[in-house]
Parts: structure tokens; sequence; C-alpha cells
């Protein structure tokens, strides 16, 4: 059989192989092969998104070609909230990071790419002065 463990790029390999003595007897031994196996390097490149007040933030990602990305709210474990180049955050009130990795034919990215989705307070502004009629000019501070 055939293992791939992506994390540590390791490709172990089992087989048995059948080998003859001097006197023609047959021995089976398992015998197990680790080979050096390295996944495709993925560099994602992040666009993050903006708005003012709470609300959805759209983010994507870009550089994974032929590959999956999915997204999550951890740097390192956790189940991935959502796959695609983009990603739609849930109502959210605060400034809050999102990671992305790319994962081609059963390798995942080294890392996770951060994402940024940021929530600007939104501006008040306040008049001062009398109480002014339609027409008037009204100063803002």
């Amino acid at each position: 059989f055939l293992t791939v463990d992506p994390n540590d790029g390791v490709l172990t390999v089992v087989f048995t192989y059948a080998a003859r003595d001097n006197a023609g007897y047959e021995d089976l031994t398992p015998a197990t092969v680790t080979m050096p196996f390295t996944c495709p390097s993925t560099t994602l490149t992040a666009t993050n998104g903006t708005r003012c007040g709470a609300g959805t933030v759209t983010l994507s990602v870009s550089g994974c070609s032929g590959g999956t990305v999915s997204w999550f709210a951890a740097l390192t474990g956790g189940s991935a909230l959502a796959t695609g180049l983009s990603y739609t955050t849930p109502s959210i009130s605060t400034t809050t990071n999102y990671f992305a990795s790319c994962t081609i034919g059963g390798c995942s990215s080294a890392s996770r790419t951060t994402v940024t989705a940021t929530v600007n307070t939104v501006p008040t502004a306040t008049a001062t002065g009398d109480t002014e009629c339609a027409g008037q000019i009204i100063n803002l501070a």
C-alpha cells in the first residue's frame, strides 16, 4: 500500500518481495521503503476586504491553479468554513482575520495565508449653530 502525509512530505510504500536463497527456497519478507516526497509549493495572494459598520465582507485569494482553496477561522487546525476562491464572512462588527489554504492533488499549503476583513467605524457628524431652515448652510464638525 501507499500513504502520503502532506504535513511532512513523506511518501511511504509498503510491499512484499520474494527472494530465493541458494537452495532455491522462496522467502517472502515484508519491507518498508520511505522515500522523500515534496508537495508542490503554492503561494496564495490575498485580497482583503473592507466595509463601514457591521455586516458581511467578501475576501478572495488567487494562486491556487488546479487546486481547491479552503477558508478557516484559525491559523492552524479547525474545520474549513467554505471552499472557493472567494469567501463572504458572516456579519461581523470588528476587524477579523480569516485564513486560506490551497490543496492540489492531496497536498495542502505548508501554511495558511491570512486574509483580513476590516470593519471601519461608521463616521459621525455633528451640526453646530442654530436650527437651519431648508436652503440654508449647515456647518458640520
